[in-house]
């Protein structure tokens, strides 16, 4: 028989249970949809908001508002800023400025991840642009490069009354690829290059990407702002 409720939850010690839901906070990929005030995104709150009075008082003390609606934890969440969010300029002028916007907490954001652009369609300015949105995040620790979309069908899930049902959302994540290491590595390289092609900024100093860097099997490098950059995948449950 699977165990579908706790109904002693409530009387645990008070302590116990903050320690709960704090350790249900669980890392997400928060996707922004506009790169200009107010910021918008698709991706629903964390669902310990909506549990009870007591979840979404605890959750509260772990999360930053980078929106209306948008709730972001900075050491477990990635925010993704997809290629989309400028429209058919790509990467451009608000992607290159977006470090500067008023967003309270926009310096504790510690994982942010990017579009791989194909060369071919890659506008001229792209790289730089992505560039100065990277080191836009002064607390960034982590940054991630989408270079695909994979999906996945979200499990079914059984109902109450025996019967079954999917659920009613879509679902996304961010991931390390898997496979094709060899062709990951090239696209990492392409990337490494139009860095280390760019030269100079417009400020005038050198933002390449420094020669000589360890990188791993998925080619992953380091930035010059010592920021490491590993590829990932866009896994889409549908």
């Amino acid at each position: 028989m699977t165990l579908t409720q706790f109904t002693y939850f409530p009387l645990l010690p008070t302590e116990l249970r903050l320690l709960i839901w704090r350790a249900s906070l669980s890392p997400r990929a928060v996707t922004l949809t506009s790169l200009a005030l107010p910021l918008s995104s698709p991706t629903p709150p964390p669902i310990t908001l909506s549990v009870s009075r007591e979840s979404r008082s605890e959750s509260l003390r772990f999360y930053i508002t980078l929106g209306p609606g948008i709730y972001f934890h900075p050491s477990l969440d990635t925010l993704y800023i997809p290629r989309s969010t400028g429209g058919f300029l790509g990467y451009a002028d608000q992607a290159r400025d977006f470090g500067t916007l008023p967003i309270p907490g926009l310096s504790k954001i510690q994982k942010v991840a990017v579009d791989y652009v194909l060369p071919e369609i890659r506008r001229e300015w792209e790289a730089y642009s992505k560039f100065c949105l990277v080191r836009g995040f002064k607390g960034l620790r982590e940054g991630g490069l989408v270079i695909g979309t994979e999906r996945e069908r979200l499990p079914v899930g059984e109902t109450q009354d025996g019967g079954h049902q999917h659920q009613q959302q879509s679902q996304m994540e961010l991931r390390e690829p898997r496979g094709d290491k060899e062709g990951v590595r090239r696209i990492m390289e392409i990337v490494r290059e139009s860095f280390r092609v760019e030269g100079v900024g417009e400020d005038g100093k050198r933002w390449e990407v420094e020669e000589g860097l360890a990188r791993d099997e998925w080619g992953k490098f380091e930035i010059d702002t010592g920021l490491e950059l590993r590829p990932l995948v866009r896994v889409v449950r549908v």
